[in-house]
């Protein structure tokens, strides 16, 4: 199974009163999820309202939360790894549609 990372915790941004170098941090953190772990370009997310980079982060959190949990069907306890993951992703986007 292909393993998708989590990023960004969502609650310290809101969670601080202050600009602060924490708040500065959890910002740039999530920026870098969006443009690493989404593939969004960072022109897009830059321009990007909060609430629908917040909408695309949890979005990407759930899923790497179930497929952690192999709640996928048919994947569940299936590890691929090295050169076939690309095939994989493949022949699971194909059965996708």
């Amino acid at each position: 199974m292909v393993k998708w990372t989590p990023f960004c915790d969502l609650i310290s941004l809101f969670s601080s009163l202050k600009f602060d170098r924490e708040y500065e941090l959890s910002f740039w953190n999530e920026i870098y999820g969006c443009v690493s772990y989404l593939n969004l370009p960072y022109e897009t997310v830059m321009s990007m309202p909060t609430y629908i980079r917040k909408f695309w982060i949890q979005k990407h959190n759930r899923v790497a939360q179930e497929m952690d949990e192999g709640i996928r069907g048919p994947q569940k306890g299936t590890v691929v790894d090295g050169e076939a993951v690309n095939a994989y992703a493949a022949i699971e986007q194909g059965n996708a549609n």
